[in-house]
């Protein structure tokens, strides 16, 4: 069965991973029947099989599909072709929620598949149904105006700029706080909100770490919160999580399932148990693709090709590095040409790049841990046609290996590096209030925690062997 919500969260994989154009054309040709015959709606599969409810989401596939696909393919006759269904869902989901707010309390499927429902044999995550169907309906308002703009529609662009503008009040004012503080207290609540810029983005940064480290590191996410998580975190600066959850080989995770024998993408996280047998939950597909999306970010962050204008004419080139990871080779077959980055940590300070441009276009490149000398051996900040090779030092090292070395600052910074130190400074928490934040922990040991704590130095030694125990 096509489920438009499956095909629009992995829909910017697809585009990375193959050529789709012709297959989502026709795929979406078929949207726009479907949509015809039930007054704009966007039935939840297509073909329908008589399945005419739609739902955020899963009917924003109408929306959020040919966007994604002009911004790979550069091509703006999709959005010519689709334009009238693209407006239709907008102006259907405006029909539906009216003058008292209606579309929240329309049928959603939420977060579907989430961790974090309450109810052990629930299908829907705890994120409120409402919440999310708002901001994707918000997203879906942007879409169709920045789709009004690209086409020459001024007076479409201001119809739907304007109504996304109302959404956005409307939402800001029924779910985050006069200061920008979220009201739905979940990971994908707090994901959704930082990638569409809803609220305190300081704040809901903060809020999601949090709730990863009391969860271990661990996802609780479902098919809405999942695709977008890691390149939510990598915006905010968050590359190790990411890598974290990219690489838990323990349940949640895709390394799981992979080491369980799994050669295909699972519907649930857990559709095995951990000794590889099926578990006794109904509705286990074990060909699922959506979680699959994390290719979209393995492309754009961890190789970090983006593309810098449709069709990528122009890229950024910003690659992520992970020492766990070790290396990357990440090939493009863009409409302007094939594009290829590759990385590899050559040992804890040196770092062996090749990056190659496509003839006619141009890449900004951001390099991981660089001076100004190392871009000038590659040749500057922007490159052009042609394929670039370096190994150069880098300003940092690329392994990370918390010590009594480390600054209180970034003992801080880290729950699992700050939990190890607490076990050997009494009132650490307590001592760091008036602590100089730019000292080591080696430095205070010498001069004194204050309040009169003290570390002996085999306290000292014994807290560093603890602390390298953490390294990757």
């Amino acid at each position: 069965m096509g489920w438009t919500g499956d095909a629009n969260v992995f829909s910017g994989t697809a585009l990375r991973l193959a050529a789709p154009y012709a297959f989502y054309r026709k795929y979406l040709y078929d949207m726009a029947l479907e949509q015809a015959t039930v007054d704009g709606n966007m039935p939840m599969v297509v073909p329908s099989y008589g399945l005419k409810n739609g739902a955020s989401v899963w009917g924003d596939a109408t929306t959020c599909i040919p966007w994604n696909m002009y911004e790979v393919d550069g091509d703006p006759a999709i959005l010519v072709e689709h334009y009238d269904a693209m407006r239709s869902w907008v102006d259907h989901m405006t029909r539906v929620d009216g003058d008292n707010h209606g579309w929240g309390r329309n049928f959603q499927f939420g977060d579907w598949l989430a961790l974090d429902s309450k109810d052990p044999a629930g299908r829907i995550g705890y994120t409120d149904n409402g919440f999310i169907g708002y901001l994707y309906y918000w997203n879906s308002a942007m879409i169709v105006a920045n789709t009004a703009h690209v086409l020459g529609k001024a007076d479409d662009e201001a119809r739907y700029r304007a109504l996304a503008d109302a959404i956005r009040s409307w939402i800001e004012a029924e779910y985050y706080t006069a200061t920008g503080r979220c009201a739905v207290n979940t990971q994908t609540a707090y994901v959704i909100s930082l990638w569409f810029g809803f609220g305190n983005r300081d704040w809901n940064i903060a809020q999601l770490r949090k709730m990863l480290d009391e969860n271990g590191g661990k996802l609780t996410t479902g098919f809405v919160g999942t695709p977008l998580l890691c390149p939510v975190l990598s915006e905010a600066g968050l590359d190790r999580m990411a890598y974290q959850l990219l690489l838990n080989e323990d349940y949640p995770g895709w390394l799981f399932a992979v080491n369980l024998g799994a050669t295909t993408i699972w519907e649930r996280w857990n559709s095995l148990d951990a000794d590889g047998h099926i578990t006794g939950i109904d509705m286990n597909s074990m060909n699922h693709y959506s979680y699959g999306a994390i290719v979209e970010w393995i492309v754009g962050y961890a190789a970090g090709l983006q593309a810098a204008e449709p069709g990528f004419a122009k890229a950024r080139i910003a690659p992520r590095v992970s020492w766990r990871l070790g290396s990357i080779d990440a090939s493009l077959d863009s409409a302007a040409g094939t594009y290829r980055v590759a990385w590899e940590c050559v040992d804890e300070t040196h770092l062996h790049l090749v990056v190659t441009v496509p003839f006619g276009a141009e890449a900004e490149v951001v390099l991981p841990l660089a001076d100004e000398a190392t871009y000038e051996a590659l040749g500057g900040h922007v490159l052009t046609a042609g394929t670039y090779e370096l190994t150069y030092e880098t300003v940092k090292p690329l392994r990370w290996a918390p010590s009594v070395d480390w600054t209180v600052a970034q003992i801080m910074d880290d729950r699992a590096v700050a939990d190890v130190v607490r076990g050997f400074v009494d009132g650490f928490d307590y001592c760091m209030l008036t602590a100089d934040a730019s000292k080591t922990l080696r430095q205070l040991q010498s001069e004194g925690f204050g309040q009169n704590r003290k570390m002996t130095a085999e306290e000292l030694e014994a807290c560093d062997a603890a602390l390298r125990a953490l390294a990757e």
